[in-house]
């Protein structure tokens, strides 16, 4: 994830720390981690020792930002009401998310 797209961070899929919510999202979905319990998931992500990760995971900023869309599951995210940045913010993580479920399928 952190190697897709060009070469200039900017322009990575995985370069921002809002990026974590659609990581957080999909591992609790799927049963990796416990929905809510953010320590556990920043635990899990400790011991992946992802040291060239330009957006290190924060814990206040997972908590701060798993609320309205992003508290649902995955499948039932919605733009629904979004506007001007909040779209901006959610087509951003959708996108991320999409290359992060591809990327797992390809694994599996």
């Amino acid at each position: 994830m952190m190697d897709y797209g060009d070469y200039r961070a900017s322009d990575k899929t995985f370069c921002k720390r809002r990026h974590w919510i659609h990581v957080y999202r999909i591992a609790a979905d799927e049963g990796f981690t416990i929905d809510g319990d953010y320590r556990y998931f920043k635990h899990i992500v400790d011991g992946m020792n992802l040291t060239d990760c330009k957006a290190p995971l924060s814990i206040d900023k997972i908590e701060r930002s798993i609320k309205g869309v992003y508290r649902a599951s995955y499948v039932d995210w919605s733009e629904d009401g979004l506007v001007e940045k909040n779209l901006d913010e959610y087509n951003d993580i959708k996108q991320c998310t999409e290359v992060f479920l591809k990327t797992c399928q390809e694994i599996v």
